[in-house]
Order: C-alpha cells, then structure tokens, then sequence
C-alpha cells in the first residue's frame, strides 16, 4: 500500500507546496517493502527533491541580490518543467511508440519531399559543421547546403542548431510536405516533448515555430547510414573549398553518397 502525502515548507515565513516530494511506504514483514520504497526515492522522487532545493537557494538568492519578488510556486514549478524537459530530451529509446531507427536511406511519400540535416563538431579548431540535403520523392537532387560557425556546443546543441538552419532555410524556398530525418535521438525525442527552459530548449522551440510556419513537416530519427548524405555535407564545411550551397547539380564531393543511397 502506498500513501502520497504533500507537506509545505516553511522558510523565514514564506510557506510552499512541494508536490510530488514523499511517499510512505508500510513495512513488509519481509523487509522489501523499505527497499523498493528507498529505490523509488532514489531514482524517481529525488530528482524532484534536488530542484525543489535548488529553486528555494536561486529564488532567495535573487530575492537578496537582484530584489526579485520570490514565488515559491512559480520558481519551483519552472525547476521541476526544466527537469521533466531534461528528462524527456535524454529518454533515450524509452519511447515504445517510437519504431527502431531506420538504417538506410529510403525515398519519401510521393507528392513529399525529404530533407536530411545533420551536424560535425572539430574540437580541434573550435567549429562546427552544419549540412543538409532535400531530395524529391524518385530520390533525385533538388537541393543542399553547409555552412560553418565558431564555437564549440554539445552534441544536441549542434545537431539542434543544424535542424533550425535547415528549416529556415527550406522556409525560404516555398516548399511544403517534407519529411525531416535525422540521426540524433535525444533531439527528435525533445522535438516530440513538452516545452522546457534551456539552451536546448530554446532551439527546439524554434524548430518547433519554423515547422509550423512551413506545414506538411514530419520529423523521423533515423540510424547514421540513413543519414550519410547529410553528415557528408557537415563534415565537408572543414575544407573551406566544399562550403556553399547547391542547386539541382549535387557537389562532386557528395555524388557517389547520393548514388549509394538510391541504390539501396
């Protein structure tokens, strides 16, 4: 039997509700009870309890120094968002709706489009390449781009940003009914998600806006050698002489990638 409780918090005054925070377990006679009781904390409510403690210290914090008004609701309702974002973002392979990647290239629905986009980090040099790649629904070359940017990000971040660039771009063009691959879980499982505020966060919402504004968008994750097209293209940006952008003609660099794809 399990009993959720809430309780309130009491600091200097200033009372709040922290859900989700305890549960009580009875004691088995077998002693299990206590354990699985302490195995539910530990990997499921102490989470919760961790940001509850942090959003109390910041809102103080900026109540103090910043002379901010401090809601406890709405500091730790926005801490305990960040947190179930994250966790959505990093759910990795935890969405059974979600077929098992696809591991070759394959053309989209007639009357579609498919765009593919991906991107590569060179710690080396402190940059990163962006690239993708939109094909008709016979698999022939419509379009492709890559660019190159300063800094260094996450993975998620990069591969984000790629996304964002792709479909400002392909807004640009006019088209609609296009199918979006990529190869990067964590972002196409956050894409699927709830809003959340982050850096990451931000840039999906972006993508999120962008699709809406162009329709007909879906997105599907896909394995690296569906996707080798378009990480061609990203890791390309690091010779400055492959940097640009094509029309109907494919750069010499990328062709035999193009003609393995449909050969599949």
């Amino acid at each position: 039997m399990v009993k959720v409780m809430e309780f309130t918090y009491s600091s200097e005054g200033c009372l709040m509700s922290l859900r989700y925070i305890f549960l009580l377990f009875v004691w088995k006679q077998n002693g299990f009870g206590l354990i699985w009781g302490w195995r539910i904390f530990v990997y499921i409510l102490l989470p919760y309890f961790v940001m509850a403690c942090w959003a109390i210290w910041s809102g103080r914090n900026d109540s103090v120094w910043n002379d901010i008004v401090f809601n406890s609701s709405v500091f730790i309702q926005r801490a305990f968002s960040f947190l179930e974002g994250w966790l959505s973002a990093n759910a990795m392979g935890t969405d059974h709706s979600v077929a098992d990647p696809v591991v070759r290239w394959m053309r989209p629905w007639q009357g579609w489009y498919k765009l593919n986009s991906d991107a590569s980090l060179d710690q080396g040099t402190n940059r990163m390449g962006l690239g993708w790649v939109i094909r008709d629904d016979p698999g022939r070359f419509m379009a492709a781009k890559n660019m190159i940017l300063d800094g260094f990000y996450r993975v998620k971040e990069a591969e984000a940003m790629g996304l964002r660039e792709a479909l400002s771009w392909l807004k640009g063009t006019g088209m609609g009914g296009v199918e979006i691959e990529m190869d990067s879980q964590v972002l196409f499982h956050a894409i699927r998600s709830a809003a959340f505020n982050s850096a990451f966060g931000l840039l999906v919402d972006d993508i999120k806006n962008l699709a809406s504004d162009i329709g007909d968008v879906e997105f599907n994750c896909v394995r690296r050698s569906a996707n080798s097209a378009a990480h061609t293209l990203a890791r390309a940006v690091f010779s400055m002489s492959d940097c640009g952008e094509w029309l109907d003609s494919p750069p010499s660099f990328l062709v035999n990638v193009l003609e393995a794809d449909l050969m599949n």
